[in-house]
């Protein structure tokens, strides 16, 4: 551990003075217990994790370049999250070819070309938010019609028109979508999410009424934007509300006694 820290300590002024953009809000769930190197580091010079006995690794979206054999020997590490779309990796900079390792990045970046060559596993982080709920925001205004334009039906078109992503029509169908066949059939990869402060724009959210358990309606995760007047840096989120008889954005407050928090059953990511 004090070679860890003697190595994050000297990564550290090897930063750019505009460190790249926050993107922890794409780190997979193994991330909590990785070592993580810090945002601003533009290069890992050669061998410099080498023999480190950790099992996982996150580098920042501010990296440029990984120098040759940098994570070489390290018999434990089995999972590497690439944060930025554009690294060069010098020789075995992730480890050599045949280990059993999992590269996680961006679709198209360099760290997935890495995977491809060594033969390592390639995970994508989910990276489509912008565009599908750009094309949500299209909609804003519409007219609620239940059967045919009604809150399950509005997100099940954005992701079908956006991402060809095929999902249930209906709510009870989304509140369970990784039993859906839906999902076995487009060999989709979701992920249930279960904690509301740990929500990620593009997330399909699933809720119930005071009167029963289950789910009743759903809408999709914007995170930061405006609301009734005011700019809030999470919380926002698009729905198609019979109520309001429109698509609109719609905020969940941080109180646990308001009706969209204390009703929420759970989200789902679906990822690329």
């Amino acid at each position: 551990m004090k070679k860890i820290a003697i190595l994050l300590l000297c990564l550290c002024l090897l930063v750019s003075p505009a460190a790249g953009a926050e993107l922890h809000a794409y780190l997979p769930e193994w991330a909590d217990g990785a070592l993580m190197v810090p945002e601003g580091v533009v290069s890992i010079e050669h061998n410099a994790f080498e023999d480190l006995t950790v099992s996982g690794v996150v580098l920042p979206g501010s990296l440029e370049s990984v120098g040759a054999n940098a994570f070489a020997g390290c018999d434990n590490l089995q999972r590497i999250c690439v944060l930025s779309r554009d690294v060069s990796f010098g020789p075995n900079a992730l480890g050599a070819a045949g280990e059993n390792k999992e590269i996680w990045g961006f679709l198209g970046s360099t760290a997935q070309a890495y995977a491809e060559q060594y033969g390592y596993t390639f995970e994508c982080l989910y990276t489509y938010d912008e565009e599908l709920l750009s094309y949500a925001a299209t909609k804003l205004g519409t007219k609620y019609v239940r059967g045919s334009w009604d809150c399950v039906l509005f997100v099940r078109h954005c992701y079908l028109h956006v991402l060809g992503i095929r999902l249930p029509d209906s709510c009870i169908g989304m509140q369970n979508l990784s039993a859906s066949y839906l999902v076995a059939q487009q060999h989709l990869n979701v992920r249930r999410i279960t904690d509301i402060t740990k929500l990620q724009p593009g997330d399909i959210l699933c809720w119930k009424n005071d009167e029963v358990s289950y789910c009743t309606h759903v809408g999709m995760y914007v995170g930061e934007g405006d609301y009734n007047g005011h700019h809030y840096n999470s919380g926002i989120f698009i729905e198609n509300s019979q109520g309001a008889g429109k698509v609109r954005y719609n905020y969940i407050p941080s109180s646990g006694s308001s009706y969209y928090y204390r009703n929420f059953i759970c989200a789902w990511r679906v990822l690329p």
